[in-house]
């Protein structure tokens, strides 16, 4: 005997449902990098290895040799070559540091320093932040990123330096001399800025080639 159907009744079977599970949990973002990224490893190492006294002043004595050279006009392919040499030379030269004062006032000197020293800082600050914010976005993107962050830190201590070495070269610091110091300082500066972005580009290439 089918039992009666009552108010409130139904004849499908009853489902048991699950209890909803809990909400997942959340999960912490990574850490940041505490130490040095290997960019910026690679460019301090870099700078103490061609910027020391020894290596700068062959640098600089290999310059001022290439720069004596003249090449006859009809020699199209050497003059290039040289000219790039010499580009190359002067960008390897202009990080230079030096710990021991000259006997002579030491304005270009400590100009010199301070110009290595704030080109490091800022860069090696910029390489930590884009690696503290994650990767960097793939493609041309990328290699941008590493040239723009070296070129910063060579304006910054361009301009650092030859503000020191016009207010300590000059009673009167003027406009002009100012500019000039900046120039000269910023010539070196950008050629420096070039290799060093090829050799962040190259060692981030490198660390993000897929393997296999």
């Amino acid at each position: 005997m089918n039992p009666p159907h009552g108010r409130g009744r139904t004849d499908a079977p009853l489902l048991l449902r699950p209890l909803d599970p809990l909400p997942p949990r959340p999960i912490p973002p990574p850490a940041r990098p505490s130490g040095l990224p290997g960019t910026a490893r690679y460019l301090l190492w870099g700078v103490l290895a061609v910027g020391n006294p020894w290596a700068a002043e062959t640098l600089y004595q290999a310059h001022v040799d290439l720069a004596g050279v003249h090449l006859p006009p009809t020699d199209g392919y050497l003059a290039p070559l040289l000219v790039v040499v010499t580009a190359v030379l002067v960008g390897l030269a202009w990080p230079a540091w030096d710990p021991q004062p000259p006997p002579d006032p030491a304005g270009y000197w400590l100009a010199e320093n301070l110009r290595t020293l704030v080109f490091l800082a800022v860069t090696v600050w910029l390489l930590r932040r884009l690696a503290a914010a994650g990767p960097v976005p793939p493609g041309p993107w990328r290699t941008l990123a590493m040239f723009a962050v070296p070129l910063a830190g060579a304006a910054a201590g361009a301009l650092g330096g030859a503000a020191v070495q016009v207010g300590l070269g000059e009673p009167a610091v003027t406009g002009r001399a100012l500019l000039q110091a900046t120039l000269s300082f910023s010539s070196g500066g950008l050629l420096c800025a070039v290799l060093a972005g090829t050799l962040l580009a190259f060692v981030v290439a490198r660390s993000t080639r897929p393997q296999g």
